[in-house]
């Protein structure tokens, strides 16, 4: 392992306002006698590649969404992590800032390599959607691997998207079927088990195609907090990016001659649905109310349930409210598990 530096890697959109708070940011840091590092990267998931690359001990970046800021944190390795727990590094001396132009072009070529099976493809047609900074992330990656990118969706090919600031990738198949990302997880998630992997390591939101994808193949899933989570989740960049997933799966269509469409339909398919209600968050508690025949565990720092064949994810969220992210056979499936879990949790209603 590289030997890091006391510096933290920010960087911001090209905003005026996320810009201010990426300045604010790293005045911060100095004074608890951090350097910092300011770059040019417009993207989130650029943010953690910055602070590989520079061997820092943290990274920050501020996105504008265009109805406010958000915060995103990395810790060394550039993996996404909640909040940051600095220590104050220096007590009688303020770090300096350093502003520096990161290479785009450095950053696809090695998101596109660790990704890629052998030799880059040979020009497969693929298109890319969504917001203009992430769609230029999306495309500049998919160039590298090899791809042609084309403007627009259209019948017969495929089209990739990112959402959540790079991290989180949604699909249009060949016959315009739109793929979510719990989807696109159990694909990744196939192609791993596929090219002799035999575990993965997941967040506990991204939902059951990946797992029952992995059980289906005598794969096993590292939940997270168990020992070598970690170091299994920092390995597969695939698994946690979605530039990284979307040049998987591209990679393994053009080695096997699989269209997108037949890569999802051989894995489970389910509907999401999401609410969140105001439950105060004591996992024990839940955990008593939710237990009905031992079908709700621990997971992470949340709780999942079956009931029949559908799950429910529940997690702290803020203000004093706990998420639902439920997966069913279809969204009346998902929406019916979300309402019986409130209602147990708020009533004491029976599942």
């Amino acid at each position: 392992m590289w030997e890091l530096t006391g510096r933290v890697s920010i960087g911001s959109s090209p905003t005026v306002r996320a810009g201010t708070q990426a300045g604010w940011e790293g005045t911060w840091w100095t004074k608890q006698g951090y350097d910092v590092l300011l770059h040019n990267l417009p993207c989130p998931v650029q943010g953690g590649w910055a602070v590989r690359e520079h061997r820092c001990c943290w990274g920050v970046f501020w996105e504008d969404t265009g109805t406010g800021l958000r915060r995103y944190c990395f810790d060394r390795y550039g993996v996404r992590i909640p909040e940051i727990s600095e220590e104050k590094l220096f007590t009688n001396c303020s770090g300096f800032v350093e502003r520096k132009e990161l290479s785009v072009s450095c950053w696809a070529d090695e998101v596109a390599g660790e990704s890629l099976f052998g030799l880059r493809l040979r020009h497969p047609r693929i298109s890319v959607e969504g917001e203009n900074i992430q769609k230029q992330a999306l495309t500049q990656v998919l160039k590298r691997a090899g791809c042609r990118v084309e403007e627009r969706w259209r019948p017969g090919i495929c089209s990739f998207w990112l959402e959540g600031g790079g991290f989180s990738l949604m699909a249009r198949d060949e016959r315009g079927a739109v793929v979510d990302a719990g989807q696109l997880f159990g694909v990744v998630t196939l192609i791993e088990m596929e090219n002799g992997g035999k575990k993965i390591a997941l967040l506990p939101q991204c939902g059951v195609a990946p797992r029952l994808v992995a059980a289906g193949h005598g794969g096993n899933v590292v939940q997270w907090g168990e020992p070598e989570w970690y170091e299994l989740y920092a390995a597969l960049p695939w698994l946690r990016e979605g530039c990284s997933a979307a040049v998987r799966i591209v990679s393994r269509m053009a080695a096997s001659g699989q269209s997108l469409e037949k890569l999802v339909a051989a894995t489970p398919r389910f509907q999401q649905w999401k609410r969140e209600c105001r439950v105060e968050w004591d996992r024990d508690r839940l955990l008593e109310r939710l237990n009905c025949g031992g079908r709700a565990r621990p997971e992470g720092q949340g709780i999942r349930l079956r009931v029949g064949q559908s799950w429910v994810h529940i997690r702290p969220a803020k203000d004093g409210r706990i998420q639902l992210l439920a997966e069913g056979a279809d969204m009346e499936a998902a929406e019916e598990l979300c309402d019986l879990c409130v209602r147990r949790l708020t009533r004491r209603d029976s599942l």
